[in-house]
C-alpha cells in the first residue's frame, strides 16, 4: 500500500463506500496487508470506543522519539501521551483531549486518530434521514477538535425527530 497504509486504507474505504463494495474492499485491504491492517481498518472506518479518537496500534520502534521536537510525547500539551519503562507510548485517557496531534506526528502509524467519515457514507447514501453539516473552526496547532462520538449523538438525537 502507497503512501502512509492508515491514510490509503480511509482513501479505499471512502470510495468503496460510495461504490458500495466495503465488505469485499475490507476482504481485499486485509489479505493484502500486515500484522496492523485489521486495526487500520477499523478506525478508519470509524469503529472503537465511541469516547475517544486517538488508539494506539501497535508498540513503538527503538529508535522512536529520538527527534524530541517531532515526537507525539512533545506535541501533547496536554500530558496524555507519556512513556513506559520499556519506552513504549501509553495514551492516558483521562488527560487526552482528543486532539490527534499525537497522531498527527507519529511517523510510525503507531498513533492512529479515528476517522469518522465512513459511517457518514451510509446515511448520505440512504436519504432517509436528514443529514446536517457542522463546520468547526476551532483548531489547536493545525488541528480540529470534535467532540468524540457527537456523530452519533447528533444522529440518535434527531432520527425520532423525522
Amino acid at each position: 500500500m502507497g503512501g502512509s497504509g492508515y491514510d490509503e486504507i480511509f482513501k479505499r474505504l471512502v470510495k468503496s463506500g460510495y461504490r458500495g463494495d466495503m465488505p469485499e474492499e475490507i476482504k481485499k485491504i486485509k489479505k493484502e496487508g500486515n500484522e496492523v491492517t485489521g486495526e487500520y481498518v477499523r478506525y478508519a472506518s470509524g469503529a472503537g470506543d465511541p469516547n475517544r479518537v486517538v488508539f494506539k496500534v501497535r508498540d513503538c520502534p527503538p529508535d522512536c522519539g529520538d527527534d524530541k521536537r517531532k515526537n507525539c510525547e512533545a506535541s501533547c500539551l496536554f500530558g496524555a501521551i507519556v512513556r513506559d519503562m520499556e519506552g513504549n507510548v501509553v495514551i492516558k485517557q483521562n488527560n487526552c483531549a482528543g486532539c490527534g496531534e499525537c497522531a498527527e506526528v507519529c511517523r510510525e502509524y503507531s498513533l492512529v486518530d479515528k476517522k469518522e467519515f465512513v459511517p457518514l457514507i451510509e446515511l448520505l447514501k440512504d436519504r432517509t434521514v436528514p443529514v446536517f453539516v457542522i463546520i468547526n473552526h476551532w483548531f489547536l496547532q493545525g488541528s480540529m477538535f470534535f467532540k468524540p462520538g457527537f456523530r452519533q449523538e447528533i444522529i440518535a438525537n434527531n432520527r425520532s425527530k423525522y
